[in-house]
This record gives structure tokens, sequence and C-alpha cells, in this order.
């Protein structure tokens, strides 16, 4: 069953001159109401960042918070001493426990970054922040699916403390996939590029879609397309 549908379009918008992002559930200065996240899933942000530009530094608590990098060099730094860059490919987790400090910038100088910043609600509160990061040798393997993060780190996956499973999946024309879900799990999945169908429902780069109460997920592509997915388990 769809819950919700949530196109490129609709997403709230934030931007300057350096930076834009297309926020799928309310954030900071962007409030919508009727999308303010879905399951364990708070924070869905597809941010553009121009070469060498940087965002405030953020403090935040009890978020288990993900960045995946389509395209370009993500800087991350924080009040655990980490100062790391992740670059195309990549993912990086920041448990952020009882609370910790943290900056994105791009670390480059002369391209733009593409990647998205993730905040899943943790199953406790407190705790003592963690960094984490992992770069996949082919983090959307064509005609399937790579687990990105999950709770148990399985797989070589970062590790979160919450029921929730990040996938990355690559379809190329004419391919399709069959993911089990089962009724105690619910699902999100947002395109990243190109074009695909999930059931019935034609859906495109920015699009993103909520589903519950499914035995399977099909999905099917029109063009090259990635996403990601995120299978939970429901409240």
């Amino acid at each position: 069953m769809v819950i919700m549908t949530r196109r490129a379009d609709e997403r709230g918008r934030q931007a300057r001159d350096w930076f834009e992002k297309r926020l799928s559930f309310s954030h900071g200065d962007y409030y919508d109401p009727r999308y303010l996240g879905f399951g364990a899933l708070r924070v869905l942000n597809e941010n553009h960042l121009a070469p060498g530009a940087a965002f405030d530094a953020a403090q935040r608590s009890d978020l288990e918070i993900l960045s995946v990098v389509c395209d370009g060099r993500l800087r991350h730094t924080d009040s655990l001493g980490n100062e790391r860059v992740v670059e195309t490919g990549g993912v990086q987790r920041l448990s952020a426990g009882a609370g910790v400090e943290y900056r994105a910038a791009n670390a480059d100088p002369d391209a733009p970054l593409h990647f998205f910043q993730i905040w899943v609600l943790p199953d406790r509160r407190g705790g003592r922040p963690r960094y984490d990061e992992a770069r996949f040798a082919d983090p959307a393997q064509p005609g399937g699916l790579r687990l990105l993060a999950s709770a148990e780190g399985r797989r070589g996956s970062l590790s979160l403390r919450r029921d929730v499973d990040l996938h990355a999946g690559a379809l190329r024309p004419g391919e399709s996939l069959a993911h089990p879900l089962g009724s105690e799990r619910e699902v999100w999945l947002q395109v990243a590029s190109g074009s695909l169908t999930a059931g019935e429902e034609r859906l495109s780069a920015g699009d993103g879609m909520g589903l519950a109460e499914i035995e399977v997920l099909r999905l099917a592509a029109e063009t090259d397309a990635t996403f990601l997915l995120f299978d939970m388990a429901r409240d």
C-alpha cells in the first residue's frame, strides 16, 4: 500500500548562491505538517554545494546522521576530532548520541558536491557519539542492491542504532528487481537519477515514495536509474 508519494518539484527548497537543498520532510526553516518524516526516517535532504562552500557547524543529539556522496568530495569535521574527506560512492555515519557538533563542506575548490544527508531516529537516547565511514567499490550494483547501513552492520555495512537497512540500488533499462518486505516492514524509496516504476507508479529523479503492508516491492527501470531504499521495521 502506498502511504505517501513525494514528487521532486513538490519538496521543500532552501537555496543561496552557493548551495541548494531539496527537502523531502520538514527541516529547519521549511515546515509542512503533512511531511514530518516517515517511520524512523526524519530528514532526507538532497544537497548541492558549490566548490569550496561550507555549511555552518551544527550541534545535534539523539540522531543517526548519514551522508551518501553521489558526486564530489565531502569534507566532514566534528567535535570528536574527526576531519575526513568522503568521495563519490562514500557513505558516512555520525551517531550523535548525547551530543556532537559537526560541519559539512565541499572539499573541492573547483567542482560542485552532490550528496544526500539523512537523519534516522535511534532506538535509544544518549550514549557516546561515534563516527564511521565506508567507501564501497561498487556502491550501487547494476541489477541489484548494495547494503550501506544496517542495525547489525551486516555484510560490512555501517552500523545504526535502529532497525533500518539502507540500500543503494542501480538498474539499467529493462532490468527489474523484487525486494521482499513483509507485514512488519515499511519502505521509503528515493530516486537519485533516471526513472523507474515501483509497482504501477512511475518515479523520476528526486521523487520519493513510502510504502507499507506489502510483501514484495517490485521495481523496473525505464532508463539507467539509481536510488536509495530504506527498509525499516514498523513501530
